[in-house]
């Protein structure tokens, strides 16, 4: 007996599906919001106070300020509440209490939750519907993980609890690199 497979609607120009560009060097459709509103954000921090628009502050300023002890968050939900408020990712309160479960490396120390966190900020803004979708956005996570191991030693909780956690300032110093990184690797993303 035969199963017949479920027709699977296609979303978008086939040629196009699973690219953040087309071929001609225009961002493809469902990212070209993402993007534009990354690129505000990004313009507006670049501004200055000479008659231009007042500058928006960046995640790194927000994690540095204070917003992980503020608002009482753990590493992963501060990066994505926090680049919710930054980026304006349009991301509803049920939707941010996804990051909660990712704090202090999963519970076991495993991935560190400033990266996790991280990461899902880098889907919303650059994955079209899914991960398949975007191939580049595998490169970009790998690129942003590669870096971060690059400049801390590691990107597990446990060994960047261990060198870089402290009893007054937490895990600050851990997500505030993450923080850095992160803008670093948007703003680089959002100017082409």
């Amino acid at each position: 007996m035969e199963i017949a497979k479920p027709e699977i609607p296609a979303t978008g120009d086939y040629r196009t599906r699973g690219k953040v560009r087309n071929a001609d060097g225009r961002l493809a459709p469902g990212v070209q919001d993402r993007y534009d509103g990354a690129r505000r954000v990004v313009r507006e921090n670049r501004a200055n106070n000479y008659g231009q628009p007042e500058r928006s502050m960046q995640l790194s300023e927000l994690v540095n300020d204070g917003y992980m002890e503020k608002e009482d968050l753990n590493c992963a939900e501060t990066m994505l509440y926090g680049a919710d408020k930054v980026y304006d990712l349009g991301l509803d309160r049920e939707a941010l209490k996804l990051a909660a479960g990712f704090g202090g490396g999963m519970g076991i120390e495993a991935t560190c939750g400033a990266l996790t966190g991280a990461v899902m900020v880098l889907g919303r803004i650059f994955a079209r519907d899914k991960g398949h979708d975007t191939p580049r956005l595998k490169e970009l996570c790998a690129e942003f993980l590669e870096e971060y191991r690059s400049q801390m030693g590691s990107i597990d909780c446990k060994p960047l609890k261990d060198r870089y956690r402290s009893e007054d300032l937490k895990c600050l110093r851990v997500v505030l690199k993450s923080a850095e990184i992160l803008e670093q690797l948007i703003e680089r993303e959002s100017a082409g």
